[in-house]
């Protein structure tokens, strides 16, 4: 059974209340448009290193199971963020604090697809499979579909990002070919595909080829002080994806 990696499902991005139209709704305020690059890298290759980032940290320490801060395996001035991972039935409400001059990437809800395989949950082989690059984009593509049309609400201090909703969205990309690498224990491939990935150590297991298509917000750095950021499904309740950010003075 070839391995999926659905993080449209494993965010689990619940509701989220409606925000009134009084408020602000200029996206070139708040966000990077898609069409933009930023630090010299589009939308799609910031998407790359998003699962990249994802992929690298063991699940006992993670950000995106909220158990680990947010600034855990985060470098440079630009970080990653999205919902809880295996959340079916809770959203995330959480608080983080970033470096002046900080952008946020984050994903509303994405999909990658590759050739690592397990035969098994338990006691398996690991038996790859052999997808073209083309093909794992067309499977990365049709695992995502289902989970656009209700998914693209976010609001950024309460100020929402407009044109999410949809497949046609302008802020959906498909990323560029990448590999990506895993610890050695308690690393996702262990939880979403099998124990074949577990105990890899002395050797740390690099996956490649790997592509994701997917729905991401670049936020602008913020400014010093305090922030929220909301994201989820724009119809129902409870509330979904919540981070509480504070912005802190460069150096402190």
């Amino acid at each position: 059974m070839t391995r999926t990696v659905t993080f449209a499902l494993l965010l689990a991005i619940l509701a989220l209340l409606a925000v009134p139209a009084s408020q602000a709704m200029a996206n070139g305020n708040i966000v990077v448009p898609p069409q933009n690059t930023y630090n010299g890298q589009t939308y799609a290759e910031w998407s790359a290193q998003w699962f990249q980032w994802v992929f690298s940290l063991p699940s006992t320490h993670h950000p995106l199971f909220d158990t680990a801060d947010c600034s855990v395996g985060q470098r440079g001035n630009v970080w990653f963020i999205g919902g809880k991972l295996g959340a079916a039935s809770a959203g995330l409400n959480r608080q983080c604090t970033i470096p002046e001059g900080t952008a946020l990437f984050l994903a509303i809800a994405n999909a990658s697809f590759d050739n690592t395989n397990c035969t098994s949950p338990v006691g398996g082989t690991i038996d790859p499979t052999t997808f073209t690059v083309d093909q794992l984009r067309g499977l990365a593509a049709q695992n995502l579909e289902g989970f656009l049309d209700d998914r693209g609400q976010c609001t950024v201090d309460g100020s929402a990002v407009k044109n999410l909703l949809g497949p046609d969205t302008n802020y959906r990309v498909q990323s560029p070919v990448f590999d990506f690498t895993v610890p050695s224990v308690d690393n996702l491939l262990v939880l979403i595909d099998g124990d074949c990935y577990q105990n890899l150590a002395p050797n740390l297991l690099t996956v490649s080829p790997s592509v994701a298509d997917g729905v991401y917000v670049l936020i602008k750095p913020l400014s010093v002080g305090e922030h929220t950021i909301k994201f989820g499904n724009p119809q129902g309740n409870p509330l979904g994806h919540t981070y509480h950010i504070t912005v802190v003075p460069a150096g402190d």
